[in-house]
């Protein structure tokens, strides 16, 4: 089944209409066999399906991201549209340094940071999808009962929640996302030495929490 995605924002279907206003199309394939990276190409000569394409490939990426920073569904929507119109705008400046992935990370992660700094908002949504709790938890044995591995996860999102924001981001993107430390560090703006340092600190951290909590309980 087709993984189903967000559709696309008025707003960003308008900036699309204004960017290929007046330009001529080349022909080419459906977008599904291009990199993204040929998909900017194509976009940059005027081609809207090709933005379409991108946007349908990382809606739901970016979507999950924006959700876990602002735990604010009409929030984050609005985030959604204002990222894809940058991206749009600033399609240009992708120089290829990094993958197109990354550098619209970059472009969500700012806006993440103007919205803090426009409303002075510090909420956080809890993370609560397990196998990403599971990733970040600690080893555990396979034989553990149904009813301790939820008590354990739900020992791993308290101690997730209670990260400073900073190690809050390097998990998420490391583990929900998928980046690597290097992609993580463009995103963030940090050295590889200082995500590998946050991610370090962070699983230590929640590591002593969970066993303190754990032990609670024994």
């Amino acid at each position: 089944m087709e993984k189903e995605t967000l559709s696309i924002p008025p707003l960003f279907r308008k900036q699309l209409v204004y960017w290929s206003e007046g330009s001529k199309c080349d022909e080419w394939q459906e977008g599904g066999g291009l990199m993204d990276e040929e998909l900017v190409q194509h976009a940059l000569k005027g081609d809207e399906r090709a933005f379409e394409e991108l946007h349908r490939r990382h809606v739901n990426d970016v979507y999950r991201y924006l959700y876990m920073e602002v735990a604010n569904r009409q929030d984050a929507e609005e985030l959604l549209q204002d990222v894809f119109v940058k991206m749009v705008r600033n399609l240009a400046g992708f120089s290829r340094k990094s993958s197109f992935r990354t550098w619209l990370f970059a472009i969500v992660r700012n806006a993440v940071i103007d919205y803090y700094r426009g409303r002075n908002r510090r909420d956080k949504e809890e993370v609560t999808e397990d196998d990403t709790l599971e990733r970040m938890a600690p080893n555990t044995s396979s034989a553990e009962q149904e009813a301790t591995r939820r008590e354990k996860l739900e020992s791993v999102s308290d101690a997730f929640n209670e990260l400073p924001e900073k190690q809050q981001e390097i998990l998420y993107l490391r583990f929900m996302e998928g980046f690597s430390l290097k992609e993580t560090a463009r995103i963030t703006g940090k050295s590889v030495m200082a995500v590998k340092s946050l991610q370090k600190r962070a699983q230590e951290k929640m590591g002593e929490q969970v066993d303190e909590e754990v032990n609670v309980h024994v």
